[in-house]
Formats: structure tokens, sequence, C-alpha cells
């Protein structure tokens, strides 16, 4: 395999093992946060997944809120994310369910959007809201992380 350089300085050999089992550095943490992403694009699903597991967290995702709602019958999370807007139960209904069964895990939920949070506001008004705009830049996600590792 060969050498690449940069500047005329040859850079470290490149292990011959394929892409698929090269090591990761993750950040050590005395616990994984268990994350649970909802979005029905699976690209979208798949970036929080990627950024997410990167930070440390352990992922699962649900590409509706009905298999979200399912999966957090037999697991526990300590934060999820869900999109407001996706066919069948959206994000507003998904909400309002936790909010029946499961209020306890309403102040862990935080909502992605294209929206403004205004308008997602105005669906559930009163409500104490998290609502972070898309595009989430890769930077908001790594604070969001570091702000949930300090909830109890």
């Amino acid at each position: 395999m060969g050498r690449l350089s940069l500047a005329g300085a040859p850079a470290p050999a490149v292990p011959s093992c394929p892409p698929s089992v090269l090591p990761i550095t993750e950040r050590v943490t005395d616990k994984a946060l268990r994350v649970l992403v909802v979005d029905d694009d699976p690209a979208v699903a798949s970036y929080f997944e990627d950024c997410l597991v990167l930070e440390g967290c352990d992922v699962a995702t649900a590409g509706d809120a009905s298999t979200a709602l399912a999966k957090l019958e037999s697991d526990t999370y300590d934060v999820m994310i869900c999109d407001i807007t996706m066919p069948g139960l959206d994000g507003v209904a998904f909400y309002r369910r936790l909010a029946e069964t499961r209020p306890d895990l309403l102040r862990r939920l935080v909502f992605i959007s294209g929206r403004p949070s205004s308008e997602i506001k105005a669906l559930l008004p009163g409500q104490p809201l998290r609502i972070v705009e898309k595009p989430v830049p890769v930077r908001v996600i790594t604070a969001l992380v570091e702000e949930w590792r300090t909830w109890s």
C-alpha cells in the first residue's frame, strides 16, 4: 500500500485492514448516553447517529413515532431526538402520547425541525419545548451532548 505526503512530508503508513474495521477513537465517559433518534428521513437519522456515536453515545433509531413508542416500551433512553414533520404519527402526536403515558420522559425530548421554532411552539402552546432547527451542525450536536451529560 502506498504512502501519502503532505507538503513534502511523508505521511504515516495506512493500515492494511479494510476501512470497516479501522479503529475509531472514542471519547471515554463514565456511562454512554442512550439516545433515541426519531426521523423518517434515513439520511438525517444516519447523520445524527454518526455524530452521536462519535460523541460516545449509544444510539437507536426509529423511522417513525409509532416505532419509537414501541421502543420506549422495552428500552430506556436518556434523551430522545424527534423530528416534527413525519408521515403517520408526527412529532406533535408523539409528544402528546408521551404526555399521556410517560410524562416523565418529556423533559428528555428534543425536537428537530426544518420549520421555525415559533411554529412548533404554536402547535403545543404553553409546553416547555426544546427545539433545534435543521440543519443541525456537528458543533450543536456536540454542545447538546455536553448539556445532556449534566442532566440527572
